[in-house]
């Protein structure tokens, strides 16, 4: 469970406790607008040399959204000519999968702070990055300090995934407010939350959602359904959720509002694709509900946008912490209208009765009852689709996010010129 960026109490308390070993500015107003500047930026960033280093630091142990997003980001950044080096705990998931994915990794352990800061810190004049991005409580601590104690010309930025309550404290002041150039939120409600109820500089906070690859997540990109390998017939109602099996995912409300389902949709099915520390309570209310012959618990899986493409309806059942979940926006870019719980900045892509629902959290009924009305309504469920796709082909793409993550970059590497001239 990734533990490191949310207390007992789901709070952000912002203290670096040395036995965690895994997790659970721009504009004034935050916004980073692509499109011409951000393509000057990213030509600018070409012109001085070829491309920047950029490190990305994880201490998270565990997969989900924040891995992925971090992954896709190196990934673009890599072929858009800049070098991208990991660095994170070899164990854990995000260092293997970036790896396999041919990036440059960096093994580095963060358990302890005075150990983790001077591995770091060799990893800064190994490679000299321009920008060190950073991602979870952990290691934004670690090498926050390692940066500021010895590569003080780099540009820092935090990237803040969820939207987990943050301490009122100068220890978190002093993480968001003093140490990073720049913090990246994943969604303008969470950077909204950060101005507004925790008073931190809005001139530093900018807003860059999660971009999705719309040509690898596209009903014409090939994919073949699932459902002849799990054994569900091609007209049978489907209905799922991709996501980590941890507690604040909902996963038990998920299959209560199956249970309501089936009350008007008997022959209706469901997936719960992902897996993770709740796997046992997930499986114990799917007996407990005498659901074992209509629910499948399928595991992790790779093959995402070929689950999303069998689909009929995309539910999150995601009681809090969320940002912008990716699993959403892949479920509108394969043209899956969504039926999600209003947390986080998840009405960001879930437009009410447009690209899909939303329903109060911790609620099956009003779940259960959105998703019969979708299951009932095939031309509804065609419509919602369509104009979800339109969501995240305008406002949701891997170049726009790319574009704008570039251009915030640039605008903090130039502040700290001519430092750089001598080399990135």
């Amino acid at each position: 469970m990734k533990c490191d960026k949310v207390g007992a109490a789901g709070v952000d308390s912002g203290v670096l406790r040395v036995d965690e070993s895994s997790r659970t500015g721009g504009p004034s107003d935050g916004t980073v607008v692509p499109g011409h500047a951000a393509e000057s930026s990213r030509n600018d960033m070409r012109r001085t040399g070829g491309g920047i280093t950029i490190l990305h630091t994880e201490s998270s142990l565990g997969w989900g959204g924040q891995e992925i997003r971090i992954l896709t980001e190196a990934e673009g950044m890599q072929r858009l000519g800049h070098r991208v080096v990991v660095a994170a705990p070899a164990r854990g998931r995000l260092f293997a999968a970036a790896r396999d994915r041919g990036l440059e990794t960096v093994p580095v352990e963060m358990g302890g702070i005075v150990s983790g800061i001077r591995s770091l810190a060799a990893v800064l004049r190994t490679y000299a990055p321009a920008v060190i991005n950073t991602h979870s409580s952990r290691d934004s601590w670690v090498a926050s300090l390692a940066v500021r104690l010895t590569a003080r010309n780099a540009v820092l930025v935090r990237t803040r995934h969820l939207s987990t309550p943050i301490a009122r404290t100068f220890v978190t002041r002093f993480l968001y407010d003093v140490l990073p150039d720049a913090i990246v939120t994943t969604g303008e409600a969470i950077r909204t939350a950060m101005v507004r109820r925790h008073g931190f500089n809005p001139g530093k906070i900018v807003s860059i959602p999660t971009g999705i690859d719309t040509d690898v997540f596209s009903r014409k990109g090939g994919h073949t359904s699932i459902r002849a390998e799990l054994g569900l017939p091609d007209d049978a109602p489907l209905v799922g959720i991709v996501a980590v099996l941890r507690g604040w995912k909902g996963h038990e409300d998920f299959v209560e509002a199956a249970r309501l389902v089936r009350q008007s949709v008997p022959d209706a099915r469901f997936l719960i694709v992902g897996d993770g520390p709740y796997r046992s309570r997930v499986e114990a209310a799917i007996v407990g509900k005498g659901l074992t012959d209509h629910i499948i618990m399928t595991g992790h899986r790779d093959d995402v946008a070929a689950v999303l493409r069998s689909l009929d309806v995309f539910v999150l059942s995601s009681f809090g912490h969320e940002g912008v979940p990716q699993a959403v926006l892949q479920a509108l870019a394969m043209e899956v209208p969504v039926v999600a719980s209003d947390v986080g900045g998840v009405a960001e892509a879930v437009r009410d009765g447009e690209t899909g629902w939303l329903v109060p959290p911790r609620d099956p009924v009003a779940m259960a009852s959105r998703i019969t009305v979708l299951l009932s309504q095939p031309d509804l469920r065609r419509v919602m689709g369509k104009k979800g796709r339109e969501l995240v082909e305008q406002d949701f793409r891997l170049d726009r996010m790319l574009d704008s993550t570039l251009a915030l970059y640039d605008r903090l590497i130039q502040k700290r010129l001519p430092a750089h001239r001598g080399g990135r």
